[in-house]
């Protein structure tokens, strides 16, 4: 019973998507242990007013981000606590933004996620 619970849990949680406001934009986040081995989504808060979501990372886990449905290039940014930038999807070989960002969380601690759409 406990498993097929879980698996309801696993399989809510893997149809939920956060919209940029009044764009066609959506994003999802993926979390990932040191000691698991599969992805799970992870939900944040999305700061009034901006295009900008709130979250609590832990130390060495991977965190996935993916731009869903945008037809523009989406840029990501990860900012620390004090709001410096700590990673971007930008490809400096192709001069284009990645629909997507990994990154590995060195320090547990409250991170923003930052999108913005290009062109």
């Amino acid at each position: 019973m406990k498993n097929i619970l879980f698996s309801l849990l696993v399989c809510c949680f893997l149809l939920v998507t956060q919209n940029l406001s009044a764009q066609e934009a959506s994003f999802e986040i993926q979390s990932k242990g040191a000691d698991s081995k599969h992805f799970i989504p992870i939900k944040g808060d999305k700061l009034e007013g901006q295009n900008k979501f709130s979250y609590m990372f832990s130390s060495m886990s991977v965190y996935k981000i993916k731009i869903k449905n945008s037809k523009k290039e989406v840029m990501i940014r990860i900012l620390d606590e004090k709001e410096n930038e700590l990673a971007n999807n930008f490809d400096e070989k192709s001069k284009k933004y990645k629909h997507k960002l990994d990154f590995k969380c060195q320090k547990t601690a409250r991170y923003y996620v930052q999108l913005e759409e290009k062109n």
